[in-house]
């Protein structure tokens, strides 16, 4: 646990004592006040208050009606105030006739540290540790104790210093590779992999770390490189997922660490901090896997990594699938069995060819020299056009799944009116052309890069003024 986490937890005990003991001022001074009143109804007023009773602040719930005096109306009953170690006293009868009053209803029990129940504002008392451990509280290992005041005494608790993750896990004021313990992990970036749970998600750094030993593969030279190890919990799918905080890292997958020839998979999305970077990796359970992060710039990531098994409807295109938009619903482009609802007819790769717009249209870029081209007709001079390829599979933009290039050109297709590439959510295109005259144009969806995607082609048109 960080030292900010102690801090935080400190407050809170703090602030819990705090109330407490404000709650306990009030019942004592509460209770002055009440006895006052009785000793002044007793005929026998000398002047002096008498002290306050230590049951009524203790909250035992027992305070005493008043004692009896002449003949007459009964007392009212004692009122008691239910709270934090609060409680008062009853007020007595008007006169003997009438007889005591009854006692105040009890206060909760104030938490009295040392009893060995955990009560209040204690995190702990004695062994009642609320079920608590040094694992639960973010620790590796240990024995949680109680400390004398009620609060957690974590000094038998500990945490091995994870060697890429920018924290000081084990609290002996070194971080990472400034840390002894990781003198092995960070004399070569295999010599000890970090574990990366089946799900798991962790935080890392490539600040500080060894250069990558063997990097060929989607690496570069004098990479400095992570290595986390994993070990699928399932047959199926292995989604890997990287997130850069500001620098261009690289994502790998090797079925050795430091062999590149064995690596299965690799991502690099070139100067795009903050987009993820996904790889799906075809695993059998057991089967040892080891994910690299690395670039030649240093900086901080979030990598994660789980099984699933592949099936129509969850998001993610698998072999036998053309599209996948995480259901099964039909007419949204891609159908119940995971195909295609096409709207374009092929041949359509020359402006020539093109397919009439349709309303939803529906494409995929079949091969990676595939290039589609759609006929729209502009009814008014003044219009103009605003293009949009995007996902039939959900999030696929985002999720570098796919990207695509949209270009508006003229009748014969000779002339570009305008183009883009990732003006869209994500990687998707969004084109917008000046005001046209009216007439027939042609829209061209082709690949900007990346592999094979279906998409949908969406035309606005606005009237300029």
């Amino acid at each position: 646990m960080n030292p900010q986490g102690r801090n935080e937890r400190a407050s809170t005990r703090f602030s819990a004592r705090f109330s407490a003991a404000n709650t306990i001022a009030a019942s004592f001074a509460g209770a002055a006040v009440l006895a006052a009143l009785v000793g002044g109804c007793d005929g026998e007023d000398d002047g002096r208050l008498p002290p306050p009773s230590a049951t009524g602040g203790l909250g035992a719930g027992t305070s005493a009606g008043g004692s009896g005096g002449d003949p007459g109306v009964g007392g009212s009953g004692g009122s008691g105030t239910g709270g934090e170690g609060a409680g008062e006293g009853g007020s007595g009868g008007a006169g003997g006739a009438g007889g005591a009053g009854d006692g105040g209803a009890g206060g909760s029990v104030n938490a009295l540290c040392g009893d060995g129940v955990r009560e209040g504002f204690e995190e702990c008392d004695g062994g009642d540790l609320g079920a608590q451990t040094c694992q639960s509280l973010g620790y590796d290992e240990g024995d949680l104790a109680c400390a004398t005041t009620c609060s957690f005494d974590l000094s038998a608790c500990s945490s091995a210093e994870r060697c890429a993750d920018a924290i000081d896990n084990d609290l002996d004021g070194a971080t990472d590779c400034d840390d002894a313990d990781c003198a092995a992990a960070c004399a070569a970036v295999c010599a000890a992999p970090g574990a990366l749970s089946d799900p798991d998600n962790q935080p890392g750094t490539t600040v500080g770390q060894p250069v990558l030993a063997d990097p060929l593969g989607c690496f570069g030279a004098d990479v400095a490189a992570v290595a986390y190890e994993v070990t699928a919990a399932s047959t199926g799918m292995l989604e890997v997922e990287m997130v850069a905080s500001t620098a261009d890292l690289t994502l790998a997958v090797r079925t050795s660490c430091d062999v590149a020839s064995s690596e299965v998979g690799c991502v690099n999305l070139a100067g795009s901090p903050g987009q993820p970077e996904r790889l799906s990796i075809p695993v059998t359970q057991g089967q040892t896997l080891y994910v690299l992060v690395g670039g030649e710039d240093p900086g901080t990531f979030g990598v994660s990594a789980f099984t699933r098994t592949p099936a129509c409807g969850d998001g993610y295109i698998d072999t036998g699938e053309a599209c996948d938009d995480g259901n099964t619903v039909a007419g949204d482009g891609c159908n119940s069995q995971c195909m295609v609802e096409l709207t374009e007819v092929e041949p359509n790769d020359t402006a020539a060819t093109a397919t009439p717009l349709a309303t939803p249209f529906f494409g995929v870029m079949g091969t990676l020299t595939d290039v589609d081209h759609v006929r729209v007709t502009v009814p008014t001079a003044g219009t103009s056009l605003v293009v949009e390829v995007s996902d039939v599979n959900a999030q696929a933009c985002v999720n570098n799944q796919m990207d695509p290039e949209v270009a508006v050109l003229n009748a014969g297709g000779t002339t570009v009116l305008a183009s883009d590439d990732d003006s869209g959510p994500g990687f998707c295109a969004r084109a917008v052309t000046p005001a046209l005259a009216a007439g027939q144009y042609v829209i061209r969806v082709q690949r900007a890069g990346g592999g094979l995607f279906p998409y949908r082609l969406g035309v606005t048109m606005t009237q300029a003024n």
